[in-house]
């Protein structure tokens, strides 16, 4: 269950990484038309929805790594509760 938490995180980040890498792109063609039609740059600006976005990924992550490290407390506790009482 932990595996497919950390899982599903890494594959929430990966997709935003993409997503970063294809804006990149479409801002380096928007780059060259601009530069083909008026010579002025686009700089590189993430939407607020991209940012909400990864903001939320990064907190679910860190969300997911909290749960795990309960759990694995929880269990360590509870075997060496099981362990001293015999």
């Amino acid at each position: 269950m932990i595996i497919r938490f950390i899982v599903r995180a890494f594959s929430i980040c990966l997709a935003l990484h993409q997503k970063q890498i294809n804006v990149y792109k479409g801002n380096q063609l928007e780059k060259k038309i601009n530069k083909k039609y008026n010579q002025q740059l686009v700089t590189f600006s993430p939407t607020p929805r991209f940012l909400c976005v990864c903001i939320r990924a990064y907190m679910y992550l860190f969300k997911m790594m909290l749960l795990s490290l309960r759990w694995i407390t929880f269990i360590s506790d509870l075997s060496w509760t099981t362990f001293s009482n015999r």
